[in-house]
């Protein structure tokens, strides 16, 4: 986890509100460093298709490596947890979609690896998103967010 530079000595105090959420200039930063620790190959493997399947001791480690630079209090280390994972899995769709649309082929995506990803984490990572599950998982999930779009907009008929 030495990877990233955190600074040794002073940990900024980040405040969470009552529902345990990241507030204020502080609490961007976090969110800005859990973004990169997301991105990150060594600590958040890509090749995982999921992140609940990273252990709970792995996920301890990450939150032990944030609080070396970050004051988290214990309430909030579970939305550090979600928050790592949602950054992870924001980070995979941006990979994707720049990725997968550009480059066809899972031969030209072979040949296209971005250079600080590892091969052992990008080669899983396209045969994953080339395989029958995830397209259709992918599908089901367009709907989903399609017929969520149409609730949420949806005009009041008592209005």
């Amino acid at each position: 986890m030495s990877q990233l530079h955190t600074s040794p000595g002073k940990t900024i105090v980040v405040p969470f509100n009552s529902p345990n959420q990241l507030i204020g200039k502080e609490g961007q930063k976090l969110g800005s460093f859990l973004g990169i620790i997301a991105r990150t190959p060594g600590l958040t493997p890509l090749s995982a298709n999921d992140c609940r399947v990273f252990d709970d001791e792995e996920k301890t480690k990450l939150v032990e490596f944030v609080k070396k630079k970050f004051s988290v209090p214990i309430c909030g280390e579970e939305f550090v947890k979600k928050l790592i994972g949602k950054k992870w899995r924001d980070y995979k769709c941006d990979l994707k979609s720049l990725y997968v649309t550009k480059y066809k082929t899972k031969d030209a995506l072979m040949k296209n690896r971005p250079s600080h990803i590892p091969r052992d984490q990008w080669n899983p990572l396209v045969s994953y998103w080339l395989s029958e599950k995830a397209k259709k998982r992918s599908q089901a999930n367009k709907i989903s967010r399609e017929l969520n779009k149409q609730w949420l907009t949806q005009e009041d008929p008592k209005a």
